[in-house]
């Protein structure tokens, strides 16, 4: 069968990268980010891996330029199944001391960056029933102390999946939500705090964290091939943290 071609935006590293690896053995994927040597770097791995070409792109996709660059390269290519939207970032300020342009600069990264290039892939797939997964997070759902604006951004990207979910079904596009909580991966936020302080940042697992582990890339790849796979899944939130999140 020929294989769907998938999106997978802020892959170069973190889940984005771990789950362009899982997905390229029975997808063609495009990889894309602002750091060449970490997009090269990426593609030559997959390419070991899926013994197939690896689509790629560099660029900034908080950028509008940007984004009309990758969909021309998208057309290029001729079709589209499936889009991850991954792109985003944690880092942010800290309690309530928060200017406009800091509000704006992390709406740009984890909302209006995913909304953006999300319109412009619609076209393609409502030609393909594709499938459309957004990477949100338990903050979300939650306040847990995590950055007031990365929270509004991502509750925002939660209600636009889920809208747009509803609005789409008639054209045949599924649209679904993932939201994980501690993830950690090579090179990720979480192995870098453990490094800092590994008596507190166990301890905050410990107490916070029902499982009392980490999320492995591993377990988001499984709960997103769930959503891929599943043909009655559409404007579903999969919250992925090993009972972290309290909200019934």
């Amino acid at each position: 069968m020929k294989k769907k071609i998938a999106l997978i935006t802020g892959s170069t590293k973190g889940i984005g990268r771990e789950v362009a690896k899982n997905l390229s053995f029975d997808h063609r994927v495009i990889i894309t980010g602002r750091n060449p040597e970490g997009v090269v770097s990426l593609k030559n791995e997959i390419e070991n891996i899926s013994k197939d070409k690896c689509y790629s792109f560099e660029g900034d996709l908080t950028d509008l330029q940007e984004q009309e660059k990758l969909i021309s390269y998208i057309q290029s290519i001729g079709t589209l199944d499936v889009v991850i939207s991954n792109l985003g970032s944690g880092k942010s300020t800290l309690g309530s001391e928060i200017d406009d342009d800091e509000m704006r600069r992390v709406f740009e990264v984890n909302f209006f960056s995913a909304f953006s290039i999300t319109q412009r892939c619609i076209p393609f797939l409502k030609k393909t029933n594709g499938v459309i997964v957004f990477i949100s997070s338990i903050v979300a759902k939650q306040e847990i102390g995590a950055p007031i604006a990365y929270t509004a951004a991502k509750s925002a990207l939660n209600a636009y999946s889920k809208s747009l979910a509803t609005s789409l079904a008639e054209e045949g596009v599924r649209v679904n939500t993932l939201s994980p909580g501690n993830v950690y991966t090579k090179g990720g936020s979480w192995e870098k705090k453990l490094e800092e302080n590994r008596e507190l940042t166990n301890q905050y697992i410990q107490d916070n964290v029902p499982l009392k582990k980490f999320v492995t890339p591993e377990d988001v790849c499984s709960a997103l091939r769930f959503l891929l796979e599943n043909q009655s899944t559409t404007g579903a939130n999969l919250i992925i943290d090993c009972g972290q999140n309290k909200v019934i």
